[in-house]
This record gives structure tokens, C-alpha cells and sequence, in this order.
């Protein structure tokens, strides 16, 4: 359990499928092929909303495409598109590995692939796949680059991308789509009480995601805020009721900090209802017995920080 110098459990929850909104923001990079990338881009939006069977065709055509440009990573990454929103996994992963085998370095597929890596829980192989493309010489875009970092914090080897991080931490527009990525890393870190700064450039950069008002609001815990906290747990809440990080912190901060133990049960209530972690062992105070919380959402349970 992480604890405060007076002993009171400090909020260690963090949900990764939100920190790695960077992933699906990554614009579209193309590889050369002009106005029909945002042609065939288009039939995906259009044609995946009219079922399975029109997805399969769509498939065929976008095959077609791969084999009269055999050199071209474009149609197998697109095809790859469509596969993960029919939810066959395991084709998109065929679909990935394949345009990258045509260049490594094509950014649209080697974001999704890091992605698919990342759920997996496969983060050596996603590391050794994005530093083969930085060796390389190309030129990474700092999504990918906060991929890496992510890769290099899950699997336990964080020193491998201190250089990254710190080339990451510059002021710049990619602070909208990494900002997340970036704020959990350093909470995670050895000097997390100084998080400050980067759970607040990630909040300004945008405002608009939940996650990053959840980690700020940690952040205002550590630093002895808790009622700054309270609040911006509260608007992660209003700006995603799904996300359960910032109900298991309002439990935290209600019971521990302003001792009002009938709120705080309603809001680990609202949490088990999404969620079944329970990293600082305090279901206990709400009459239930540690580990024996009911799954909700995904069935998944986040991303426990002390645990990763």
C-alpha cells in the first residue's frame, strides 16, 4: 500500500487502456500514395458500419490492392483497420506484422502494432521492434516514442528510455496526445511526488480527457491538496463516467482525508461496479473483504501502479 507521512493510503490506480488514448490519436502518416489513402480510408468508416459481410468485402478489395503494390505497407495496414473493428484480433495481428515486414518504419501500423503489443502484455517484443526503427535512422514521431517509454515502465526496465522521456518533457504540441502516457510515467517513478509539472502540462494540453484530470488530481494528493484533488477527480467523473480510477480515488480522498465514510462508500461502490482491483487494500473500511470485489466494465480491472 502506498501511504502518506500520516499513514493515510495515497491513490495508486491508474487505467492504462485511457493512457494509451495517444495510440488511437496518432494521425494517419502515409506512405506516398496520395488522395486514395483518404479514399480507402473513407470506405473503412462507411463500410465497416454496414456489417461483417460488407467488412469481408472490403477485405478483398483492400487485398487486391496489396498484391498489385506488393511493396506498398498502405492496404495491409488498412485491412488490419478493419479486422479490429470486426474484432478478429488475431487477423489484424497477421494483417500488422505483414505491413511492417514491407517497412518497419511505417508509423500508422507500428503505432497499432505497439498497441495490440501493449493489451498483450508482450512489451519486449514491442521494445525491440521500435528500437530497431530508431536505430535505423528514421524519423519517429513522439506517439511512438511515448509507446516506447510505456514499453519500457511495463516491463520493468524504465532506465531504457530515460532519454526518451526527457526528449518528451520539451514543451510542444505533442503534449496533447502523449501528455497522459507521459504524467503516468512519472508517477510511477522513484520521485513521484514531483509529478506536478507534468500531470499539469498534460491537463492543460487537454483539458478534455478524463485521465489526465484523474493523474492531476493525484498529483494534488501527493503534494497535500486534497481538496483541489477532490475536485478534479470529480470532473474526470463528468467527463467519463466509464473510467474507474477516479471513483477508487474519491473513496480514498472521502474516507481517508475528509472522514466521510457514507460518501465514500457510495463512491467505491460506483467503483466496484466497474472494476475489481483494489491496490491499497481498502475495501475492507466498506465491509468487503479484500479481493473479493465484483468485475465490472471489460472484466480487466485497469492497471494497479505499484503492481506494474
Amino acid at each position: 500500500m502506498n501511504s502518506s507521512s500520516s499513514g493515510r493510503p495515497i491513490a495508486s490506480y491508474f487505467n492504462r487502456q485511457y493512457l494509451l488514448l495517444f495510440v488511437l490519436a496518432v494521425p494517419m502518416i502515409m506512405s506516398g500514395c496520395g488522395s486514395r489513402n483518404s479514399t480507402a480510408g473513407f470506405l473503412v468508416e462507411e463500410i465497416i458500419g454496414e456489417g461483417e459481410l460488407a467488412g469481408d468485402q472490403l477485405l478483398r478489395r483492400l487485398d487486391r490492392s496489396a498484391r498489385y503494390e506488393p511493396d506498398e505497407p498502405y492496404w495491409l495496414y488498412q485491412a488490419a483497420e478493419v479486422c479490429t473493428r470486426l474484432g478478429r484480433k488475431t487477423e489484424s495481428e497477421e494483417y500488422l506484422r505483414a505491413s511492417l515486414d514491407r517497412d518497419p518504419a511505417y508509423m500508422p501500423a507500428l503505432t497499432a502494432y505497439s498497441k495490440l503489443l501493449y493489451e498483450s502484455g508482450r512489451y519486449g517484443e514491442a521494445l525491440s521492434i521500435i528500437d530497431g526503427v530508431r536505430r535505423n535512422g528514421s524519423i519517429v514521431p513522439e506517439e511512438v516514442l511515448a509507446s516506447f517509454a510505456l514499453h519500457s515502465e511495463a516491463a520493468g526496465e524504465p532506465g531504457g528510455a530515460a532519454e526518451v522521456i526527457e526528449l518528451l518533457h520539451r514543451p510542444g504540441p505533442h503534449w496533447k496526445s502523449t501528455g497522459s502516457s507521459l504524467a503516468y510515467i512519472r508517477l510511477k517513478g522513484e520521485n513521484f511526488e514531483n509529478a506536478g509539472e507534468a500531470t499539469r502540462s498534460a491537463l492543460l494540453a487537454d483539458p478534455g480527457s478524463a485521465a489526465n484530470h484523474n493523474n492531476y488530481g493525484i498529483s494534488l494528493l501527493y503534494a497535500g491538496d486534497p481538496m483541489s484533488a477532490r475536485d478534479s477527480f470529480l470532473n474526470a467523473v463528468e467527463i467519463d463516467s466509464d473510467l474507474p480510477g477516479p471513483y477508487y480515488n474519491l473513496a480514498i480522498v472521502e474516507q481517508f482525508y475528509f472522514y466521510d465514510e457514507q460518501q465514500a462508500a457510495e463512491w467505491f461502490g460506483r467503483y466496484s461496479e466497474r472494476a475489481s482491483a483494489d491496490p491499497d487494500g481498502i475495501a475492507p473500511y466498506f465491509d468487503r473483504p479484500a479481493g473479493t470485489l465484483p468485475v465490472g466494465g471489460d472484466g480487466n480491472g485497469g492497471i494497479i501502479g505499484e503492481e506494474q
